[in-house]
């Protein structure tokens, strides 16, 4: 909001006409006129008074506490959209810059142009790019300092990709401090970073790594949408993740025991005997190699964690006494195969 319209705002808040507002101010009320059109702008030597009048702060009359709906926001966004098309950087920028320093305090409006206007400078092939780089850098740090968790995200998401693509490898290596492990964003850029700096045996381990980890946030997914589908009854829909997790354990070559695990908990729940120890022969069995996906060529470069020698390990250990503990296997425990699965003796006649 520009000054003319705050004054507009205030003095209609306050139930003061054009003239009388003139009056206290001790100016024309075509003098006032002109301020709220846009016309004109006061007297520095005014703004004290105008805000005394409307009993409030000379930052709020200057709209440095302005902030922005989103709807506003939107709009302004789609008038930059607009402006780009034309394909005139310097213009655009300079346009860019003006609705930024109006709204100093709005960092949704910061963060929704900055990028952008980085982006462009390449696409509409602006005259000297590099002469823009510490104006968009200062705009990232301010994002990077902010109160606001999604917005400093931002911040440092771009910040990065700036000195990347600067070759400012260490400025880049030391904004990853500021995204999380656990932000799915921090393996790829890392992963970038080492590419970047030639280090490709680690960027090999950290893009494998990435493959099991994304595995396991889909199959947790799939699990997710198979409890949610069991639990109303929908058979076709569990059906339907049953394949799909089948699919991406065997196309990611994890293991048996990843591939059959919800078909197992399918047959367990419809009790269907044969198809139940089957499966869960095939997982015990997979699990005496718990870790057989480092020989898959999609893990080469993964370092595989020592571990005791084949069979009776940690794993197989644990799966066994879940099985004996879950009462919904009661069906199956007098069965032989069933004793021979939990590495029990068979039962003498």
């Amino acid at each position: 909001m520009k000054i003319g319209e705050t004054i507009r705002k205030y003095r209609k808040q306050a139930n003061l006409t054009q003239e009388q507002l003139a009056d206290y101010l001790g100016v024309t009320a075509p003098a006032v006129n002109k301020w709220e059109n846009g016309a004109s702008l006061p007297d520095i030597s005014l703004v004290v008074p105008i805000a005394r009048v409307f009993g409030i702060h000379t930052d709020e009359l200057l709209s440095y506490k302005e902030t922005l709906t989103d709807e506003e926001i939107t709009r302004i966004g789609e008038e930059f959209s607009k402006r780009s098309m034309e394909g005139d950087y310097e213009a655009l920028f300079a346009w860019t810059m003006k609705q930024i320093t109006d709204y100093p305090n709005c960092e949704k409006l910061l963060a929704a142009l900055l990028p952008g206007l980085d982006s462009c400078r390449g696409i509409l092939g602006a005259e000297h790019p590099a002469q823009y780089d510490e104006t968009i850098e200062k705009g990232y740090l301010r994002l990077l300092g902010s109160q606001d968790q999604e917005i400093r995200r931002l911040g440092a998401y771009f910040l990065f990709y700036a000195y990347l693509n600067r070759e400012e490898y260490d400025r880049a290596e030391e904004i990853l401090a500021y995204v999380s492990r656990w932000d799915t964003e921090h393996q790829k850029m890392q992963a970038l970073l080492c590419v970047r700096r030639g280090e490709e045996a680690k960027a090999w381990q950290i893009y494998e790594r990435m493959i099991l980890d994304g595995y396991g946030t889909i199959n947790h997914a799939f699990t997710g949408i198979y409890s949610l589908a069991h639990a109303q009854k929908n058979r076709e829909h569990c059906m339907l993740m049953i394949e799909k997790q089948e699919q991406l354990a065997r196309i990611l070559e994890i293991g048996k025991y990843q591939e059959v695990y919800l078909r197992f908990l399918q047959s367990v729940e419809e009790k269907e005997k044969e198809t139940a120890l089957e499966l869960m022969e095939t997982m015990v069995e997979g699990l005496s190699d718990p870790d057989g996906f480092y020989k898959s060529g999609l893990y080469a470069h993964l370092e595989r964690t020592p571990r005791p020698e084949k069979g009776g390990g940690f794993a197989e250990f644990m799966v066994r006494q879940a099985f004996g503990k879950d009462e919904s296997l009661d069906f199956l425990r007098d069965d032989p195969r069933f004793r021979k699965v939990m590495g029990q003796e068979p039962t003498k006649g």
